[in-house]
């Protein structure tokens, strides 16, 4: 049987969750570790993460796993921590399975929630929604919309529609207008164009 996990890196929290082919949830946790500054004790926290997440792990086969990658323009003091806890877990997972995926934070949002911007609160409604009460945790909220992404075989990210530009016509003339953008590609309303509009100031007057 396969079993598909959702992990969320953090040094703080650390997001797993593992589901059954039928998508169920058999196992969820968030690793915490206490905050370090020193190299030999950054690296004390990723040992103790690595470990809790394996004995998670080891009673599974036939892993697909997904990871949160970085976000565009990923920057700040944090991020040193987080690139050395990912490259630990990515070279340990190694040895487990050889389906792995990183996600971008936007993209998961796009596919659990419908918005690449969607807030820590909006994946904690969306979890909920889907039946996983993970509390406030938006840790477990993310590596379950992970898992989903793994189960659901999610091989590239999901596009997000784009605006698309429209001219309007004028509902006096029938000349096109501005432009104004139809997200849903919807006909827009007609409005009066610059000439008529001007015509019927000067009618007015």
């Amino acid at each position: 049987m396969s079993y598909f996990v959702g992990i969320d890196p953090s040094l703080g929290g650390c997001g797993v969750v593992i589901l059954d082919t039928t998508g169920k949830v058999v196992s969820s946790a968030t690793i915490e570790t206490d905050p370090a500054t020193l190299p030999l004790d950054r690296v004390a926290r990723y040992r103790t993460i690595w470990r809790q997440l394996e004995a998670l792990l080891g009673g599974y086969k036939t892993l697909k796993v997904c990871i949160e990658g970085f976000s565009f323009g990923s920057r700040g003091r944090g991020l040193t921590g987080l690139a050395e806890l990912r490259g630990v877990l990515l070279d340990h997972m190694a040895d487990l399975t050889n389906d792995i995926q990183e996600v971008p934070p936007a993209s998961l949002k796009q596919f659990f929630t419908g918005s690449g911007k969607a807030s820590k609160e909006d994946m904690l409604a969306a979890a909920l929604e889907h039946g996983f009460d993970c509390g406030k945790d938006h840790n477990q909220a993310d590596a379950y919309a992970l898992a989903q992404w793994a189960h659901q075989g999610m091989k590239t990210k999901p596009k997000a529609k784009k605006p698309r530009k429209t001219k309007p016509k004028c509902k006096s003339c029938g000349d096109k207008g501005t432009e104004i953008e139809s997200v849903y590609g919807f006909p827009p309303e007609t409005v009066p164009c610059s000439k008529c509009k001007k015509t019927s100031k000067k009618k007015q007057k």
